[in-house]
């Protein structure tokens, strides 16, 4: 008699594979279907080739279906993955659901413009809702349209400025003046986006390498609750509140009172801003308050909650990504460092060689032409979610896309009903057809061609940021493009202004192993292949982040 210990592990299996098998099937249903709607279209299958024992016949059986094995896009494709693609759009097909990924700008100028039609899945950002409101990230429809009312004239040319002034201040005190210093470039410009954003945005002195002095009532000061907030956040994303606060671990309880303290440092900074007329005026969250205050019967109104919920918005999408974006922009000019010396010559040429106010910004060509290049090269957001929608009456099965039929979405999106547009940033960086054929290359000066200059009329300040037929949105597009945009392109330039003023920089001998018995050349081409390696495996979602962290060596100007 066989025993139960040999037939559960062989019903388990069998279960599982006649499961796989069932997949597979809708899969391959799926994928026909779409073919056939959609005969120009570059279809892959979700599974991939290598991690399946597809049988001799159901790889002919799929070939015969016009469709192939996924290739596993990573951010390090770029624009590989489309090279097939007659029109820079493939759909991945899966059991339960397809996504298109789209590095075409026309189909992006297209979902951008018309919302109507192409939805943001606004549900799937509902990990980001830790406080148990919408914020301006994760709400749609009118609740979103009452945020963005708030929330967008507070990014004004005031605050921006006051972004370039706390800028300079913060990098000054970080550099410290010192006449040679090493940096992880990554943990440096964290360090600086913290500073200004407690300083821009909430109006709380910043203390550089310090934990800040908590004000009385409060256990911990605001950039230490925002510091540990930010290096936590999948534990508040991925463990319910109850939850964290009877779990009998020391660091959890660190994170929940870092939880509430911020809530509590955000509260206070909104009562102070109502009860204090002139005080932090220039700051975002004091002018979103009085934004409210002024229209509180209004349709604008938003909660303290909302507030607070915005604000952490504001402070998780922006310093990372920001960070990031000055991470790569620096190891690439180390990597080139011909461009500090002319982009220190530009400086000299508009400022006399001061540091520059935030108006003299925009009259920095080839400085913001490096930021665009480095954004170009290195989306800090590789995708973006799209959906496609049943129209008012909820009837629409398709919507067209060019010349393709996409399934639409019906509720909401999830694991089991996932149609997803992924508007593909890296392939859209890439896309040779739009620049040129040396897209792999840093090559500043492609932004400086009068060809691009910008041709949407969504951008607002088009000598900062050129667009060319869409093929280039490193802040998203569309009414549902970045908010802080320009607080972002202020903090970046003005810190990138601040080091090529200052200093020049190389990739740090430190990051080289065996350095103890090299030559110095050849330190420094090992240096070099480092920081490429740590750039070439560049990856991550949503958010990228650099392959390796990278050390750079910076040392003093000569005054002039």
């Amino acid at each position: 008699m066989v025993s139960l210990f040999v037939l559960i592990p062989l019903a388990v299996i069998g279960a599982v594979a006649v499961y796989l098998a069932y997949l597979y099937a809708q899969m391959l249903l799926r994928a026909a279907e779409l073919k056939k709607l959609n005969p120009e279209l570059m279809i892959y299958t979700g599974f991939n080739r290598s991690t399946l024992l597809l049988s001799f016949f159901l790889v002919k059986l799929q070939r015969r279906l016009g469709v192939t094995f996924a290739q596993g896009w990573q951010i390090r494709t770029k624009y590989k993955f489309f090279e097939n693609s007659k029109d820079g759009i493939i759909a991945i097909v899966n059991a339960f659901g397809v996504e298109f990924s789209v590095a075409n700008p026309e189909y992006v100028r297209q979902v951008a413009m018309n919302s109507q039609d192409f939805r943001k899945p606004t549900e799937m950002y509902d990990l980001v809702d830790i406080f148990g409101v919408r914020s301006i990230i994760s709400s749609d429809g009118d609740t979103w349209k009452r945020h963005r009312r708030v929330a967008g004239p507070q990014f004004s040319e005031r605050n921006n400025a006051t972004v370039n002034e706390t800028t300079l201040k913060v990098i000054q005190s970080l550099t410290e003046n010192k006449g040679e210093l090493e940096i992880n470039s990554f943990d440096f410009f964290i360090e600086l986006t913290l500073g200004v954003l407690c300083e821009a945005a909430f109006g709380v002195k910043y203390e550089v390498h310090s934990k800040g002095e908590a004000p009385p009532g409060f256990r911990m000061s605001f950039q230490e609750s925002l510091r540990i907030v930010k290096n936590n956040l999948p534990i508040y994303f991925s463990i319910p509140k109850w939850l964290l606060k009877t779990l009998p671990f020391e660091r959890f309880k660190i994170v929940d009172a870092a939880y509430q303290e911020f809530q509590n440092h955000v509260f206070r900074l909104i009562r102070d801003a109502r009860v204090s007329e002139g005080m932090n005026s220039g700051t975002l969250l004091a002018n979103m308050v009085r934004a409210v205050d002024a229209e509180s019967n209004s349709r604008n109104h938003l909660s303290e909650k909302e507030l607070l919920a915005d604000s952490f918005i504001f402070f998780d999408a922006g310093h990372e990504t920001t960070a990031n974006a000055l991470t790569f922009a620096t190891t690439l000019l180390a990597l080139h460092p011909e461009y500090q010396d002319k982009l220190r010559e530009e400086l000299i040429s508009i400022t006399g060689g001061a540091l520059p106010t935030y108006k003299e910004l925009k009259d920095l060509k080839l400085l913001n032409a490096v930021m665009n290049e480095a954004l170009r090269m290195f989306p800090v957001a590789p995708v973006v979610p799209k959906v496609a929608a049943t129209g008012a009456d909820g009837a629409a099965k398709f919507q067209k896309l060019g010349k393709h039929f996409i399934p639409t979405t019906d509720g909401p999106v999830n694991h089991f009903n996932r149609h997803l547009i992924q508007i593909n940033h890296a392939g859209l960086h890439y896309n040779p057809a739009y620049w040129g054929p040396d897209p792999e290359n840093f090559r500043p000066e492609r932004f400086l061609d009068p060809s691009m200059t910008a041709d949407n009329d969504e951008d607002d300040n088009s000598t900062m940021l050129p667009v060319r037929h869409y093929a280039f949105t490193p802040f998203s597009s569309g009414a549902r493009r970045c908010i802080g945009q320009r607080f972002s392109r202020s903090q970046f330039l003005s810190a990138v202004a601040f080091l090529v003023s200052e200093y020049t920089w190389s990739v740090s001998s430190s990051v080289v192993e065996g350095r103890e018995i090299m030559g110095k050349e050849e330190i420094e081409a090992a240096a070099k292949r480092y920081a490429e390696n740590a750039l070439a495996e560049t990856g991550g979602l949503p958010t990228i982040r650099i392959g390796a962290p990278v050390k750079l060596l910076l040392k003093k100007r000569t005054q002039i």
